[in-house]
């Protein structure tokens, strides 16, 4: 859960110092998804000590911006061809600028920046203790430049000395590791580690966004293939031990800056929403006529995937949210023998089912999801069942880790998400789900559900404008009716029933995420089963209102709250049965009124956030990108 990036320049010219660093700290700045605890910056001068700035982040300014500040400090005399940075998520030891990466063994030999975790440090660092090596720092890390380093006065050759530490450590390992001011290597195990070059440099970065536009293609390491970048006059050299096809840099990267009309990039992501949307269903590709779809993904493995008579949903956080919206649509629209959801936290061998063949859709926004892609592996491992079990990815980041390793997928397509918190990819997820139980639907049973099909497409063809018309109607000015009831909350209940449940449990999400609110989701059936013993005129309650089917039972649980004295706001796409009040909001009737009600409350959280001095797009001890246990 940390980015890691390093650079080996053939420009000579005496500035290169400034450069390198520069370079450094502008990928370290989009690497910000995968942590930012802690960054810290190596450069080694050809002829001189190590050069470092390390800093960890506080409430009111991150670590990179500390660096970024004192930038002045690095020498502009001396040429510097290597240098690698580290954006830390706190794993083993304190958030503060000793843990900060890179690491330096005690003899000052070897430097290393590190992804993952080393599961049996303890063991390696009292081994190194006891052959003189000495630490500074409480993280897992650290072992792995003094093993390296021990290995080298044995070895004498610094690509040895890898293969044989990397062989002793147990774990997962993405490693940028430096010897000399004209040399670079990087190995992988677990955590990725890309290689991009050009004709005046190679880097290596945990993902295509690191490279910052200077490279046009990139490979994908292999595990444990040990890639040597060496300095030979005015050329880098570049070797590894198996052989890759390159690979093009996505046209991802943007704008440092957040553009001026936004605050965030959360602001952003949630105003992006009706692009994000348009670009999930392919600008209209993906749906053919009003009552079909087309994934070209799926597509490629139709028979395979119409022979399953099971179909499993894996996801974490809000992606299983997603993931249990995927499940209701699947239930209502096909007849799989069983369809379930799962919390990849949670999955282990005994839920694969025993006979038939299975679909498993994994749902990450990363594609690097480190409990996702573990469930991944079980399958894989699993060798009476592995064969009739069919991998499915619902991913944003192209040729990510899980894109790469399931057998067909579909593209949420909704453009590069900044902010920690999931807005936009979080509806285009649920919309991809939807997309897929309708391509079963229609490919099993084409002649079935013809109208509830027609109608949920109709409904998908016009959710962007709906979107957009939410925007235009000042959704904001709509919004101050629930600001002005609780902005004050630290705790409140969030109900829904059905598909509306699953909101609640991510609006809930998000505001616990960037509001730092106690926000818990429930049935709205379910209060009565012991929650109610918190209900006072001090206790909060927002209740969704989407499903025809519930209205009744939902005008249930509002008199029972009602009559608490707890205060209530609703959120309903009723035309009629609930009179006008200042606490409640009307949506669209659709469909997909859900994601209507969820569009206010990720608006509600950020604005809670704002209020509260909190920056939303880096909320305190989380990542946006989960690449550790």
């Amino acid at each position: 859960m940390c980015g890691i990036f390093g650079i080996l320049s053939a420009n000579s010219n005496q500035v290169l110092s400034k450069t390198i660093y520069q370079t450094i700290l502008d990928a370290l700045k989009e690497l910000q998804n995968r942590g930012y605890d802690s960054s810290g910056i190596g450069l080694l001068p050809m002829s001189a000590e190590w050069l470092f700035q390390k800093d960890s982040s506080t409430e009111t300014i991150t670590s990179i911006e500390k660096i970024e500040r004192r930038s002045n400090l690095i020498p502009t005399n001396i040429p510097i061809h290597v240098g690698f940075g580290h954006n830390r998520w706190a794993t083993h030891g304190a958030k503060n600028s000793l843990n900060a990466h890179p690491h330096i063994s005690s003899n000052g030999v070897v430097g290393v920046v590190h992804n993952g975790i080393i599961e049996n440090y303890k063991e390696l660092k009292q081994f190194l203790i006891e052959n003189g090596f000495s630490f500074i720092s409480e993280t897992d890390s650290e072992v792995i430049p003094n093993l390296i380093a021990y290995y080298y006065k044995i070895d004498k050759n610094p690509i040895d000395a890898i293969r044989h530490s990397i062989e002793l450590l147990q774990g997962t390992y993405g490693l940028v590791v430096i010897f000399n001011g004209i040399s670079m290597y990087g190995v992988s195990s677990g955590s990725p580690v890309l290689f991009g070059h050009n004709s005046g440099y190679g880097m290596f970065s945990s993902e295509p966004a690191g490279f910052c536009n200077l490279v046009d293609t990139y490979i994908t390491l292999d595990n444990n293939d040990i890639c040597e970048m060496t300095l030979d006059n005015d050329t880098v050299r570049v070797r590894t031990k198996n052989m890759y096809t390159e690979k093009k840099v996505p046209d991802i990267f943007e704008t440092l800056s957040t553009p001026s009309h936004y605050k965030h990039w959360t602001l952003k992501e949630i105003y992006e929403q009706p692009l994000a949307i348009m670009n999930t269903l392919n600008n209209g590709g993906r749906i053919y006529d009003d009552s079909h779809v087309k994934l070209g993904g799926l597509d490629s493995c139709k028979e395979d995937l119409l022979a399953c008579q099971h179909i499993v949903f894996v996801g974490c956080g809000s992606s299983f949210f997603s993931a249990c919206i995927g499940e209701k649509y699947c239930k209502k629209l096909c007849n799989f023998q069983s369809v379930v959801a799962i919390d990849g936290c949670e999955f282990e061998e005994c839920d694969i089912p025993q006979n038939g063949k299975v679909c498993f859709v994994f749902i990450s926004q990363s594609g690097e999801t480190k409990e996702l892609h573990k469930c991944l592996q079980l399958i894989q491992r699993n060798t009476e069942r592995v064969n009739d079990c069919i991998t499915v990815g619902v991913v944003n980041v192209v040729d990510s880790l899980i894109s790469r390793e399931v057998k067909c997928g579909v593209y949420c397509n909704s453009g590069r998400e900044r902010g920690v918190a999931s807005t936009k990819s979080f509806t285009c997820q649920t919309i991809c789900l939807s997309l897929i139980s309708l391509w079963f639907s229609q490919n099993h049973y084409p002649d079935s559900g013809v109208a509830t099909k027609s109608d949920l497409i109709k409904d998908l063809q016009t959710l962007s404008s709906s979107y957009t018309e939410l925007f235009t109607n000042h959704i904001q000015q709509q919004l101050q009716k629930l600001l002005s009831k609780f902005s004050y909350i630290t705790k409140v209940f969030i109900l829904g029933k059905g598909t509306d449940y699953f909101i609640a449990k991510e609006a809930s999400l998000k505001l616990k995420e960037i509001a730092y609110v106690h926000a818990e989701p429930y049935s709205s059936s379910s209060l009565k089963h012991g929650p109610f013993a918190l209900l006072d005129q001090e206790f909060p309650v927002i209740l969704i209102d989407t499903q025809p089917e519930y209205y009744v039972k939902n005008d249930i649980a509002i008199q029972e709250i009602s009559c608490r004295g707890a205060p209530i706001f609703i959120f309903t796409n009723r035309s009629m049965g609930i009179k006008d009040n200042p606490n409640i909001i009307k949506v669209p009737s659709s469909n997909y009124s859900f994601l209507f009600v969820l569009l206010y409350l990720q608006l509600f959280a950020y604005n809670i956030s704002i209020q509260r001095n909190i920056n939303p797009d880096i909320p305190r001890n989380l990542a946006k990108v989960v690449t550790v246990d």
